[in-house]
This record gives C-alpha cells, structure tokens and sequence, in this order.
C-alpha cells in the first residue's frame, strides 16, 4: 500500500501521512524472531494514541479491524494475524505490516510492506519508496 493523491495533498492529508509513517516506523522497530505480533500491534495502536489518530487508526467503527498486519504465502492474507491474537513472530517468516488512518467520507492514508522477519530484525522485500506521491 501507498498513498497517492490528486493534485496538491493539503495540510490535513500531509499530516496523517506523517503519522502513518510514524506508526509504520516504530511498528517495525518491535519486529524480529521471538517478539509476539500482539507486541508489534500494541506498539502501532500506542503511536496512533499518542499522535492523536487513534479513532481512525485500523478502520471507523464497524469497519475497524484489530490487527497490523498478517502473513504472506500461499496467499496474500494468511496466518499469522499481527494483532491482538496471540502467536509469536519466527525467523524467516514472512509478513506484511500495514498501518492505515481512515476518516469519514471515505478516504485515508496507509503504507504496507512485506517484511521476512530474522533473528536481529527484518528485511524489507519491496523497495518502493514510503513517500506521499502527489499525482
């Protein structure tokens, strides 16, 4: 996931970006063998708190979901889910992580990538670039 928009993003959009790349960031630091994806989730759900997103962070209402992120193989979405579920993070596994802020009338800002999970960290499997694009 990246984010685009038509046009000039205004001061609005250009700030929840920043913050979905805040979470995306200390979201990522938690990663690595042996950490519990609840670890990752709580820590993104924390950022989103404290940057004052925490509303529309994952979803609005009926339409918000508890987790950040979930496994890649087989299929695109697969076990684990990194949320609230318990289940812990392995070496080698690969994995999405995918923060996203939504707000009424249908619209929002996100990022994801695909990670495999090591034993100190993670590595980055898309090299797209985590900027707002301005179309």
């Amino acid at each position: 996931t990246r984010t685009f928009v038509l046009g000039k993003a205004d001061k609005r959009v250009e700030e929840a970006f920043n913050a979905v790349h805040e979470i995306y960031r200390r979201a990522l630091s938690k990663v690595r063998a042996g950490v519990k994806g609840s670890e990752v989730y709580m820590e993104a759900v924390k950022t989103a708190e404290e940057l004052g997103y925490g509303e529309g962070f994952m979803g609005r209402e009926r339409g918000k979901v508890a987790f950040i992120g979930h496994g890649v193989g087989l299929e695109i979405d697969e076990p684990p889910v990194i949320g609230k579920l318990p289940g812990e993070l392995s070496e080698n596994m690969t994995v999405a992580i995918e923060p996203k802020i939504v707000f009424p009338r249908y619209w929002g800002v996100g990022l994801e990538s695909t990670l495999v999970v090591r034993s100190e960290g993670y590595e980055v499997l898309d090299k797209s670039p985590l900027d707002l694009v301005e179309v």
